[in-house]
C-alpha cells in the first residue's frame, strides 16, 4: 500500500513537471509570435511613462521582448540592435525589470545602434528603473 502511493506520487509529481514546462513553452512561443514591432510606443513609454513602466522581459537572437503596463498589458518586441539593456537574458529566463531611457549628465538620450539599416526611434541604452 505505501510503494503504492509513493509510485502514485512520483506520476503525478512527473505529470504536473511536464505539464508546466510545456505550458511555460507556449507561454513563451505565444509572447514571440504576437509581440508587436512597435520602436516608438517603446520609446515613449519609456520616455513619458504613459500606460504604465515598460519591463524588460528578455531577448532572443533578434528580439528584445517589453511588457507596457500591470492591469492592462501590452507586449512588444524591438530589434537587439537598437536597444542595450542594463541586463539581459533568454525570454522569461528571469524576474522581469522595469527600465527606463538612459538620460546622461547633460540631460541628453544618446540612441546609437549597431544596426546595419536604419530604425525608427533607436531605444539605446536603458537603466533599470
Amino acid at each position: 500500500m505505501q510503494r503504492n502511493r509513493a509510485f502514485t506520487f512520483l506520476v503525478l509529481a512527473s505529470l504536473f513537471a511536464s505539464v508546466a514546462f510545456g505550458a511555460e513553452q507556449a507561454r513563451i512561443r505565444a509572447m514571440q509570435e504576437n509581440a508587436k514591432t512597435d520602436n516608438y510606443r517603446v520609446w515613449i513609454h519609456s520616455l513619458k511613462g504613459f500606460g504604465g513602466d515598460v519591463f524588460y522581459l528578455g531577448s532572443d537572437d533578434t528580439h528584445v521582448y517589453f511588457r507596457i503596463g500591470r492591469v492592462f498589458r501590452s507586449y512588444y518586441k524591438v530589434p537587439s540592435c537598437a536597444v542595450r539593456p542594463p541586463e539581459t537574458f533568454s525570454l522569461l529566463e528571469r524576474e522581469s525589470y522595469p527600465v527606463k531611457l538612459h538620460i546622461d549628465a547633460s540631460n541628453r538620450h544618446h540612441a546609437e545602434t549597431s544596426c546595419s539599416q536604419p530604425v525608427d526611434y533607436p531605444l539605446g541604452d536603458l537603466d533599470r528603473a
